[in-house]
This record gives C-alpha cells, sequence and structure tokens, in this order.
C-alpha cells in the first residue's frame, strides 16, 4: 500500500504482487487561509483521510486479501505540535504559511543563510519549519513549551501508525534543521530556535521498516495480520521514484499544488547564483535529487476554474474534473497568445520572482473564458521554462521531461509545455505516482522488490508529446514578448507595494 498525503488531497493505491492496482481511492482535505501569506492545515483530518482512503481501498481488493506492507508520499514543510500522548496541540503551520519571515531576520543573524543551505540543502526562509517554530517561541510561548514533538506529516502520520515518529531525510532536510551531509539534527540549528534533537523524531532512511502497524489502527483500515510499515519520502521524490526517475539526468515535472521540476543526479548539485536548487537525498539509495519549485501555482487553475468556470461551465465549485475536461474543450478555440492577453499566476516563483499576486495583462472586452483558460496555462507554463533556462547551468543535462499531477491528465496542457520548453514530455500510464513510489518503498522494504524492478516494470509511458515545429517557433517568438510585460508588472508591483505584508 502507497499513501500519498498531499497539501489539499490524500491518495490511497494498493497492488498486487504482479504490480496490478487492486484498489484504490482518494479524499479531499482542507486547507485554511486565516490571515494575508498565513496558511494553516488540520493534521487530524489528513489522518481521518488516510484511514478512511486505506479502508475502501482494501475493501476493493476482495475478501482475503492480505496487505504485507505500507508507506507513505507526503508534503513537505507543514510544522505540527504535538504533546506527549502525541495529540494535536493546534492547526499545522502549512509549507506556504509566510508567518516565519517576521523573524527571518533574527535567524539570519543567528545563522549564516549560505551555511544553512549548504547543510540542510534547502534555503533559509520565513516558510521552512525552522522560521516557524522560532515563530512560536515568539509569539505562542505556550504551545511552543508544551510541544513534545515538532512534526512534519510524514512523521506525524507514522507516528500514529506504528506509535514513534520517524523522519526521512528527504523531508528532514526542508525543514532547514537537519544536516543531509553529516545525517543528523544540525546543533547550530536547534540552538538558534532553542530546542534540542529529542524534540524532533529520529531519522531513518526512506524504504526502512519503522514498526508493525498498530492493531487498533488496521482494524480501522480493515486490515487483519502482521502490516509492516516502511518510512517514507518527501513526495516529490516518492513521485520521482514511482515514475521511473532515478537515474542520473532523468528529470520529474511534478504538477501539483506546486509545481516542481527534479532533477537526478549521484552527487550533490545546487548550482550556481539564480540557478541555486534545493537538494537532497533521494529515495534511491545512492542518488541525489535537485529540485526547483515555482511554487503555488496549481492554485492559479483551481481559482480559474472555481470562480470564472463555475458559473458558466455546468459543475458546482469542488467538482473539478468536469471542469478541468471543459477547460480541455475550450482551449482550441482560443489561438497561441491568447490574442495578446498574458496571465502571470498566482504564487509564481521560478527565476524571476515569488510574488504572491497574479494579474491579467492585456485584457479587453473581447476576451472571453478560453482566452483567458489558454493564457493561464501559457502562463506557468512561460514561467516554467524560465525555471528550466536558469537549471541548465548545472552540469547535469535536461533532455527530457516525465510529468506526472493533474495537469499530465490534460488533454492539451502536455503538448502546450512541450512546444514551449522545445523538450519532448512523457506522461506515465500510472498517474499518482507520488502514491505508486510509497508503494514501492513499502516493497523494497519487505525485500520483495528493488527500485529497478517490481512496480517499476510495470509503470508504462501512456503517451509522450514532441514539440511541434509551428506551434513551438510562435511559442518562441511569444515568450521574449511575455518576459517584458512580466518584468514591467514586477516593477510595478514594487513601486506600489502590492505584495508588501505591511
Amino acid at each position: 500500500m502507497g499513501i500519498d498525503v498531499g497539501t489539499t488531497r490524500v491518495k490511497t493505491l494498493l497492488f498486487d504482487l504482479d504490480s496490478r492496482i487492486v484498489g484504490q481511492a482518494s479524499q479531499d482535505c482542507s486547507l485554511y487561509q486565516v490571515g494575508e501569506n498565513q496558511f494553516e492545515q488540520d493534521v487530524e483530518d489528513l489522518w481521518r483521510a488516510v484511514l478512511s482512503t486505506a479502508r475502501e481501498a482494501v475493501a476493493q481488493a476482495g475478501p482475503g486479501a492480505q496487505v504485507l506492507g505500507l508507506s507513505l508520499a507526503s508534503q513537505a514543510g507543514a510544522l505540527a505540535l504535538v504533546d506527549a500522548e502525541g495529540r494535536s496541540l493546534r492547526r499545522a503551520f502549512a509549507w506556504m504559511d509566510g508567518r516565519g519571515a517576521t523573524v527571518l531576520k533574527d535567524l539570519q543573524a543567528a545563522l549564516d543563510p549560505e551555511e544553512v543551505r549548504r547543510f540542510s540543502g534547502w534555503r533559509l526562509s520565513g516558510g521552512s519549519v525552522l522560521a516557524h517554530i522560532e515563530w512560536l517561541r515568539r509569539f505562542e510561548p505556550p504551545n511552543y513549551e508544551a510541544a513534545r514533538y515538532f512534526l512534519q506529516v510524514n512523521d506525524f502520520i507514522i507516528y500514529r501508525l506504528v506509535g514513534q515518529p520517524y523522519q526521512d531525510p528527504s523531508n528532514a532536510g526542508y525543514s532547514t534543521l537537519y544536516n543531509i551531509m553529516e545525517s543528523c539534527w544540525e546543533p547550530r540549528a536547534l540552538a538558534a530556535v532553542g530546542i534540542t534533537a529529542e524534540r524532533l523524531p529520529p531519522v531513518a532512511p526512506s524504504g526502512q521498516r519503522v514498526g508493525l502497524l498498530r492493531a487498533d489502527v488496521a482494524r480501522e483500515m480493515g486490515l487483519s495480520g502482521e502490516v509492516w510499515v516502511m518510512n517514507g519520502a518527501h513526495d516529490q521524490y516518492a513521485a520521482a521514484l514511482g515514475a521511473g526517475v532515478i537515474e542520473p539526468g532523468h528529470v520529474l515535472l511534478s504538477c501539483g499544488t506546486a509545481w516542481v521540476v527534479l532533477v537526478v543526479s549521484a552527487e550533490p548539485a545546487w548550482g550556481p547564483g539564480p540557478a541555486q536548487m534545493a537538494v537532497s537525498r533521494h529515495a534511491v539509495p545512492d542518488r541525489w535529487g535537485a529540485l526547483r519549485s515555482m511554487g503555488p501555482v496549481g492554485t492559479t487553475v483551481e481559482w480559474y476554474v472555481d470562480t470564472v468556470l463555475a458559473p458558466h461551465g455546468g459543475h458546482r465549485p469542488g467538482t473539478r474534473c468536469q471542469a478541468f475536461e471543459f477547460m480541455n474543450q475550450q482551449l482550441p478555440q482560443a489561438p497561441i497568445g491568447a490574442r495578446g492577453l498574458f496571465f502571470f499566476p498566482l504564487g509564481r516563483g521560478g527565476a524571476r520572482t515569488k510574488g504572491g499576486r497574479g494579474a491579467l495583462w492585456g485584457l479587453t472586452t473581447s476576451h472571453g473564458q478560453a482566452d483567458i483558460g489558454r493564457a493561464v496555462l501559457e502562463g506557468i507554463t512561460f514561467e516554467l521554462r524560465q525555471l528550466i533556462e536558469g537549471m541548465r547551468s548545472v552540469p547535469i543535462p535536461i533532455a527530457s521531461l516525465v510529468m506526472v499531477g493533474g495537469a499530465a491528465r490534460s488533454s492539451c496542457w502536455p503538448q502546450i509545455v512541450a512546444d514551449v520548453t522545445g523538450l519532448p514530455v512523457t506522461v506515465p500510464a500510472v498517474q499518482e505516482a507520488g502514491a505508486r513510489g510509497a508503494a514501492l518503498l513499502a516493497g523494497i522494504g519487505l525485500g520483495l522488490l528493488s527500485p529497478r524492478e517490481g512496480l517499476q516494470e510495470g509503470c508504462g509511458v501512456d503517451q509522450t508529446f514532441e514539440p511541434q515545429r509551428e506551434d513551438a517557433r510562435a511559442y518562441a517568438d511569444l515568450y521574449p514578448r511575455y518576459q517584458a510585460a512580466a518584468d514591467a508588472y514586477i516593477r510595478l508591483e514594487a513601486f506600489h507595494g502590492i505584495n508588501d505584508p505591511q
């Protein structure tokens, strides 16, 4: 069993020993915006979704099915506080919560940001677990003092599964508290926020057995017998494993709430200057992954279908599958370039900026739904191209992309990605790559599989999209105009202080 605990959805896949899916389920979870740039999650809600999706997947497998092992793919960076009995003390800080920015200057005075990046693999930011712990010490001292453990999602769920929390290296590095080179919690980071390693979980390799599933939890999942729990991985690294992106030079494009590009290497590869990437140990032994995130640009599409299409697209908000299909049907009605309309994605990241606000640029009364929809998709893909161009300074070739996630299920978006980036795009047959990678970790921990066999053999390729010459040429002409408009908007934001939290 592989369980992918994402930002807004939990997905569970159950495989038999011949790599066939015999059960699958998913459940949406809430993300709460409690203020400007402030986002929280209820980890109890995530836990309930883990139980219910596992129970549903097991029921689909039929009577007599015996689950041998399970593992997790999980979002990184959501900080959960639990007491000595494992009870949640408050809603977790979501990974995109920006409250830690208020204490960032003090942390940067105590910790050299470049040293933090070198030992953790990640940039010291206001959204890091380290910054959120310091924020709690300053502004919620009772919760800071009451917390027995400061956990992320992987270790919180494992705590509930086996009665002891365990962290994995790919998630631990994201916290900026862990030294990925020395494989230990970093004393300098712990001292900066006034905690000891005892208030953090032990770290074990991805795929290592961490305990037997508790009997009461097994009953709630509809399971019986002995079920081993294997340590999980950061969802992007689990997705890379599940999509077969495990050899140096392989590249994953993961399209979820955030879009992420992950490049596999045999050694750590940060990249110079603006091309600096986050680095972590892969879920596969002796492999590293360097990634760049575009931020939560996936929420841009959710905004579009909920606010622009919902009133007119024949669906209710929350039933997005129909809305996405409606958007795909509309897209051919708008030409490349959306008749002069540009869209700058919400929360856009990449090489250019990490501004929080989006914008429609060049809007006229003649533009319709199809134009806006195409502009949204093209804007995100232009940002992707800029990010990839920045990554090319790293001596790892980027010759093609393996695309997974919601956007990969679109009938048109993978082709836009191929045309804009000039790279072939492969879409695996099984799209739930994170849950698939977690199931593979379970098989590895049981000694039934290796990363290069078993489930990996059944991954398959659904379709490959090659850049289309005429469309690629049109996008190549359009891209500099998008860049100029985006840069002008950034200057406008700075002039008016649009993104100033004050």
